[in-house]
């Protein structure tokens, strides 16, 4: 983070900041605060200098203070605008929008900023509407997207911009920020990617209970439909079903058992397809926002089921 912040201050410093910014990484790793900051600098009157590496480096803080970040902070400064989805998508009029606002000259400020923080969640007519900003900027604009995911973006959204990723945390300093300690239940929990699940109440008990519906689909108690409920309301829940059944896969392969299943039948040839099945259904799902997510959903849980199933079967054969 203070890295990025060190090369952007040079090219803020030097005029040679690009006109548009993706910024990546995964969640948690601290892409809105860098959004933020920058689009704060970029109004700042009085920018102050925070050093770092020994007072080798240093990266411009906004003094907070000035006319300019008093009205961002009060959140009516007139030449910032952050464009965030109305419903579950940021659709093709929220960008127009956008647009027609970079078009305007500053009224104080001599940039004009623009912050998505969820690109990835604008609909194919959106993310075309805002390439042709993106390949005509309008002068003294910044525009800022975030994603954790760019797999989601068009090629063409991303070859226009300068990509800024954020390395995620690692040991220590991942812990020092977490709220749960890495006890039996959370063990696999090892990089930033699992931050939400680590640092949020909320979003750890969501995963608690998703994990115990999907192992109760595995074991044969339950039926498919509250899992159904849980991956279609949860934005997380199919990685947590891509990470479960990993971690299920692996406690097979290096102990030949595993405490979470007390259905024998499953075997680490089934978790494999359920594996591939799940990694092909986040594909579709990323390649094609605007299908059916819903029925993708539904297909993938038939499918487990069928596995869950046959392996019981051929269980019960062999006996």
């Amino acid at each position: 983070m203070i890295s990025n912040k060190v090369i952007l201050t040079q090219q803020f410093i030097q005029q040679r900041l690009p006109h548009a910014i993706l910024i990546t990484g995964a969640q948690g790793a601290g892409k809105k605060e860098l959004g933020e900051w920058l689009s704060q600098l970029l109004l700042c009157q009085s920018p102050q200098k925070v050093f770092v590496n020994d007072d080798q480096d240093y990266y411009l803080q906004a003094c907070r203070t000035c006319k300019h970040c008093q009205l961002k902070h009060s959140h009516s400064y007139p030449d910032h605008l952050m464009l965030t989805a109305q419903n579950t998508s940021i659709g093709v009029d929220d960008v127009r929008q956008a647009n027609h606002f970079l078009e305007k000259t500053a009224h104080i400020g001599h940039y004009k900023t623009l912050l998505i923080p969820h690109a990835e969640i604008m609909t194919v007519a959106a993310a075309n509407a805002l390439l042709k900003t993106l390949e005509e900027p309008t002068k003294h604009s910044i525009i800022m997207l975030l994603t954790h995911d760019s797999d989601m973006l068009l090629p063409t959204i991303i070859s226009r911009c300068r990509l800024v990723h954020i390395q995620p945390l690692v040991g220590d300093k991942l812990l020092s920020k977490v709220n749960y300690p890495l006890n039996d239940e959370n063990a696999n929990f090892v990089n930033l990617t699992h931050l939400p699940e680590l640092s949020d109440e909320s979003t750890h008990q969501a995963y608690k209970l998703f994990k115990h519906e999907y192992l109760a689909l595995l074991n044969h108690e339950k039926s498919e439909s509250t899992l159904l409920t849980l991956l279609r309301d949860n934005s997380e829940a199919l990685r947590w079903l891509e990470k479960i059944t990993a971690n299920l896969q692996r406690d097979l392969s290096v102990n030949a058992d595993t405490l979470f299943l007390t259905n024998k039948s499953i075997s680490i040839q089934s978790l494999h397809d359920i594996y591939q099945l799940t990694i092909k259904a986040s594909k579709t799902i990323k390649l094609y926002p605007q299908g059916n997510k819903a029925f993708i959903l539904e297909e993938l849980l038939m499918s487990i089921t069928q596995i869950v199933t046959s392996s019981l079967i051929t269980e019960q054969a062999k006996d």
